[in-house]
């Protein structure tokens, strides 16, 4: 069997456009939301997970979302997590997997976030939407790692270092990198 595959494309939802179903979905699976599911597909860069009591929704854990000693699951596995994002273009949920079944601990989840499961913009408090990632170069070590980048409603861009959760954001020095 090959390691990495597609997942099917969902099948449609008789009398629902695309829009009303992605709408249910967001309505279904708010950030914050605790999610289990079954992986359906496999990428190098993460996998796809067929959500438990929401069958039309497409979830993807990316690889930085999954705990390093899980190792990248295989099809049929049987995983939990938290909805972190919506990504409007293709009708996507992200997901944070967590430990052995246990929610995630730490500052990132404790103080930076809001009791929506928001992470606020540190200038004005307001939600952060994710810009997804940009590889850079770290400055200790020179070595390529990425940095997740974000933007609130009033345009303040904030990115952080995608390994170290906890660490503050940043002012981004290069705003137009979030399109």
């Amino acid at each position: 069997m090959y390691e990495y595959n597609w997942p099917k494309r969902h099948p449609d939802v008789p009398g629902q456009s695309p829009e009303e179903v992605w709408t249910a979905t967001l309505a279904a699976l708010p950030l914050g939301a605790s999610v289990t599911g079954e992986v359906i597909a496999r990428q190098p860069f993460g996998i796809f997970i067929r959500v438990d009591g929401v069958p039309n929704a497409m979830a993807l854990a990316e690889i930085i979302a999954i705990p390093e000693e899980m190792g990248l699951p295989v099809l049929g596995t049987r995983i939990r997590g938290e909805v972190i994002d919506h990504v409007e273009r293709n009708h996507q949920v992200r997901v944070r997997l967590h430990r052995s079944g246990r929610r995630l601990s730490g500052a990132r989840a404790s103080v930076r976030r809001m009791t929506s499961g928001v992470l606020p913009c540190p200038e004005c408090r307001q939600p952060l939407k994710s810009g997804g990632l940009v590889l850079s170069k770290c400055k200790d070590d020179g070595q390529r790692t990425c940095r997740s980048l974000w933007r609130c409603a009033s345009g303040h861009v904030w990115w952080g270092w995608a390994d170290q959760p906890d660490e503050p954001l940043e002012i981004c020095p290069v705003p137009e990198l979030f399109r």
